[in-house]
């Protein structure tokens, strides 16, 4: 089972017309997998977020960009009701 930690902040930052609310946030996330991934050199896998998100009258709408310490990035935007 691989040893998994996670820390997190997001902020409103206020209401602006047309959304009933504007928000920041930052993630990084750590995770100590050694035997999980066949032929792994690593002993722990980093990754971290940032991203900005809105209440808005179509849904909730957010933007965000992932990197993690392998290399690989992440863009994401995403408009609508979630589920």
């Amino acid at each position: 089972m691989p040893n998994r930690r996670l820390h997190a902040a997001a902020a409103r930052l206020g209401s602006v017309p047309l959304f009933e609310g504007l928000y920041a946030g930052l993630a990084y996330e750590i995770a100590d997998m050694p035997h999980t991934v066949a032929l792994n050199d690593r002993s722990s896998f980093q990754s971290g977020t940032a991203y900005l998100a809105a209440d808005t009258p179509l849904g909730v709408a957010y933007f965000g960009v992932g990197h993690a310490n392998q290399g690989t990035t992440a863009v994401y935007l995403y408009l609508g009701k979630p589920f």
